[in-house]
């Protein structure tokens, strides 16, 4: 007996010797975005994304690795709203703002709120960073972008100056009265490609909209608290004053047909004397238009339209508009890994890395920089 019992503890032993450890499995998740290869080739935002997804899954070579599937903006937009339709989420998805409650109504998205608490860095994020992304107090998001403008209007001085304009309008009537001027130069005054719907949503309506009803009236709205109806007399106000735009002649033609890419690619090539798009268009302009746009842009505030006496008129609309989230459907070591890699794929080292290449803000605060080593 006693033979026996030592054979096979020394069994025991060989087998304990001879069997390997197993490693703990390589975690991969999908991730949705627009970081697509054009892009990232003309856009600092993008580019500086792309570097971010690569130097997550450098750093986490061999436990958690990333692979991403892009596709354009206005195609994205389209097939993440098809696929959380069918509830089939990818691991890591771009969630956009106005997508926020709906997405959370049909439980799609993880609340990310406890892991936000507990970051030891999270009040290095900029004021308002999560406010987009989040309801009922619940954080559904992470952020990629600044807080930063989505109404400002891009002008070539030397086009206006041509026009007569020694500085840039800031009433509409202005505009207005400069469109013939334009005309007769064969190009629009102010560029606008609106056939996905939302730049003048975002980059027009946003802001004059203000300017028309004030905040109190847009804060109403939020609240459907019943203080605020679209069929106030303010915000059909600034219906009229869409429709006056839209017949004006300030606008390119075909505005409906066209991308709002293609309209900030018109203000490069100099075919238009202005452009209305938000912060991300600085990027754009400083990596692709002409030497001569370049040099000859300046930016202002949106003119103020006549009638609009609601708001402040210098106001102007911000957001930080698009945001990480993850697949409410992951579970265990999965889903502890997506909620690490949305809060650190565009943390501290993408922020330091964009103020560091392209001298651009990002979520969080970062250390002083010596502007002269900005690429």
């Amino acid at each position: 007996m006693k033979k026996i019992l030592a054979l096979v503890l020394t069994l025991l032993m060989v087998l304990a010797v001879a069997t390997p450890v197993m490693a703990e499995e390589e975690i991969k998740l999908s991730f949705s975005n627009f970081n697509t290869e054009e892009e990232v080739k003309n856009n600092a935002e993008a580019a500086g994304r792309a570097w971010a997804l690569d130097h997550f899954n450098e750093l986490n070579a061999g436990k958690v690795q990333i692979e991403s599937t892009a596709m354009s903006h206005d195609d994205y937009a389209i097939k993440i709203q098809a696929q959380a339709a069918a509830d089939d989420m990818p691991d890591l998805f771009f969630l956009k703002g106005s997508w926020v409650e709906n997405f959370a109504e049909n439980d799609l998205m993880a609340d990310l709120t406890e892991y936000y608490n507990a970051l030891p860095v999270k009040d290095d994020y900029y004021a308002g960073e999560f406010k987009s992304a989040t309801l009922d107090g619940k954080i559904y998001g992470t952020p990629i972008q600044f807080v930063s403008p989505t109404s400002l209007m891009y002008s070539n001085k030397k086009l206006w100056a041509e026009a007569g304009y020694e500085t840039i309008p800031t009433t509409f009537d202005e505009v207005f009265a400069a469109a013939k001027k334009f005309q007769e130069k064969g190009i629009p005054t102010i560029a606008l490609g609106n056939k996905d719907n939302w730049p003048y949503e975002s980059c027009w309506i946003s802001c004059l909209g203000d300017r028309f009803t004030g905040t109190a009236w847009f804060n109403g709205i939020l609240a459907r608290d019943g203080s605020a109806k679209f069929t106030d007399a303010a915000f059909v106000d600034m219906l009229k004053f869409t429709k006056a735009l839209g017949q004006s002649g300030v606008l390119n033609a075909d505005f409906n047909s066209i991308s709002h890419d293609e309209s900030i690619s018109m203000y490069n090539q100099g075919k238009s004397a202005s452009l209305v798009s938000g912060y991300w268009a600085v990027a754009n302009i400083i990596g692709n238009a002409t030497p001569e746009v370049k040099e000859n842009t300046v930016i202002t505030l949106l003119p103020q339209p006549a009638g609009a006496a609601g708001g402040d008129p210098n106001s102007l609309s911000n957001a930080s508009g698009w945001f990480v989230a993850v697949n409410n459907k992951l579970e265990g070591a999965k889903r502890e890994a997506a909620i690490k890699a949305a809060f650190e794929l565009y943390g501290v080292d993408y922020c330091d890395h964009m103020a560091m290449t392209y001298g651009m803000l990002s979520p969080m605060k970062v250390k002083e920089i010596d502007r002269k080593s900005v690429v």
